[in-house]
Order: structure tokens, then C-alpha cells, then sequence
């Protein structure tokens, strides 16, 4: 999926959320949402060799 980081409020050091109506639907297929209030899921970026691209995996999963 594409979503857009370019935007202020991304970068400002305030708001660091990807709000995207496809990252919900991910999140809800994964079993990830809703999740206890304070306790969102916690995942990595891994970034893809030569890629404007990156891996992601749940840090819940990695242990």
C-alpha cells in the first residue's frame, strides 16, 4: 500500500500517525484493531534494498 507522509504534521515531531483508511483494514484483517486503549501494536520497518519500499512486521510476532 502507498500512503502519504508528505505533510507536515508527519515530520513536525507532534503527530506521528499514518492515518489511512487502508492501514485500518490491514490492521483489522491482522487481528491488531481495536486494540486496549494505550496499548496500540507495535511493529518494525525494515527498508527494502534499493526500494522506495519497506517490510513491515509485527514486534509482538518476532520474539
Amino acid at each position: 500500500m502507498t500512503v502519504n507522509i508528505d505533510k507536515a504534521s508527519f515530520w513536525g515531531g507532534r503527530c506521528r500517525e499514518l492515518i489511512s483508511a487502508e492501514i485500518g483494514r490491514w490492521l483489522m484483517g491482522a487481528g491488531k484493531a481495536p486494540w486496549p486503549m494505550r496499548k496500540p501494536p507495535t511493529v518494525r520497518f525494515v527498508p527494502r534494498s534499493g526500494e522506495a519500499a519497506f517490510d513491515v512486521y509485527w514486534l509482538d510476532e518476532l520474539d
